[in-house]
């Protein structure tokens, strides 16, 4: 599927504050990632997130994520964003 993620978070207290783009975010969170749910990553899910976090930065307005990415993605902002934060993200992903 295709995902747009060059977007502006919305700040819904000031919804004209400029505000940091989700694939920039996204980006750094993927290639810092180290645990989801409290679990150290193995190789092969580093791996997994770092072509990931390469896949957003080389195209972030039209991403084409798998399944399992797009998983990946929405466990990743829920373990290291806000709840505001996390629902634009799932709500691009999910296209709502």
């Amino acid at each position: 599927m295709k995902v747009n993620l060059k977007k502006q978070f919305v700040d819904f207290a000031n919804p004209n504050k400029q505000q940091e783009e989700i694939w920039k975010l996204m980006s750094v969170a993927l290639f810092n990632l180290n645990h989801i749910h409290g679990t150290e990553l193995n190789a092969e899910q580093k791996y997994a997130a770092y072509l990931l976090c390469r896949k957003i930065s080389e195209h972030p307005e039209s991403v084409d994520i798998t399944s399992e990415e797009a998983v990946m993605i929405k466990n990743v902002a829920a373990e290291t964003l806000s709840a505001g934060a996390y629902g634009q993200i799932v709500d691009l992903i999910e296209k709502k």
